[in-house]
């Protein structure tokens, strides 16, 4: 296996747009020995669907953070940190609340909050953070929905939590598949395995890049522009693969295409503030402290439900 001096270093030198580098790594071998991580790094979009796939090879019990010597304590393997059969039985309790059908029914209260906080904004004045005014309010609030946590109890519900159309649909495909939360996940090797028909030794680390695979131009024509035509960002792996396919993509969904598409009906001429973005420092999380907005005060588009 190839030996590379990796451009892409996120514990050392975590850039604001890592796409450049990931594509140089991808070019020279998307499954190569990445030296600063002492693990094998997998930057292709096949490569990183065939590893996440094959969960019996690459076990996600060593955390996904950062690559353990040994297993995570029983109570820490919880879904994403959690091989069969324990994963399997942690799933079999979510996917019933979190299938289509139960969050299809949560769409009038996604579509009621979403322009509450918008009515908040339009109170407030043309100038507002996209991350504290409204996105974290958005997500806070549909588990809250989700469990069924009253009213009176969300707000201390919400300090405790760390964490319209067809075109609005393309608009978050694209989004995820550009620009997710993701840029990779750690996987421990258990068995002499393959990526790519490249040999991975058994107890190798595995570092598989999502990132990278959502801008690889073998999968996505022109993979590093954003674009709203493009009729397969779906595919994008942002929420995963195979057994780790995230359990709670259908809520993101929702509360994703109800908070654009509301946010762009009503606020005119909606666009980032100079300067208004401030990246959260990590290695593998792509996240912002805040995002500066500003639209036209008038005219507005009033709430329509």
């Amino acid at each position: 296996m190839t030996a590379t001096s990796p451009l892409f270093r996120p514990y050392t030198a975590k850039q604001p747009n890592p796409w450049p580098e990931l594509a140089a790594d991808r070019a020279r071998c998307p499954v190569a020995h990445n030296t600063e991580l002492d693990a094998v790094q997998v930057t292709s979009y096949a490569g990183v669907k065939e590893a996440l796939r094959n969960h019996a090879a690459f076990s996600s019990t060593y955390s996904n953070l950062w690559p353990l010597d040994a297993p995570l304590p029983e109570y820490k393997q919880v879904l994403g940190a959690a091989d069969p059969p324990r994963h399997t039985r942690q799933r079999k309790l979510l996917v019933r609340a979190l299938s289509a059908s139960r969050v299809a029914t949560m769409r009038p209260f996604s579509e009621t909050l979403a322009n509450q906080l918008v009515d908040d904004i339009l109170a407030a004045g043309p100038r507002f953070d996209l991350i504290t005014d409204y996105a974290r309010k958005i997500s806070e609030a549909h588990v809250a929905e989700l469990l069924g946590i009253p009213d009176e109890d969300r707000p201390s519900f919400a300090h405790m939590a760390t964490l319209i159309d067809r075109h609005t649909d393309a608009l978050v495909d694209e989004g995820l598949r550009y620009d997710g939360p993701v840029l990779g996940l750690w996987r421990r090797c258990l068995a002499p395995a393959q990526v790519q028909d490249i040999d991975v030794a058994e107890t190798s680390k595995l570092f598989v890049a999502v990132a990278a695979a959502n801008h690889d131009p073998v999968q996505f024509d022109d993979p590093d522009t954003f674009r709203l035509d493009r009729h397969d960002a779906s595919t994008h792996l942002t929420f995963g693969a195979g057994i780790h396919l995230c359990v709670g993509m259908n809520l993101a969904r929702l509360e994703l295409t109800t908070a654009v598409a509301t946010l762009y009906r009503r606020l005119p001429d909606l666009h980032l503030t100079a300067g208004g973005t401030e990246q959260v420092p990590g290695p593998l999380i792509r996240s912002w402290r805040h995002i500066d907005m500003e639209y036209d005060r008038t005219p507005f588009h009033p709430a329509t439900n």
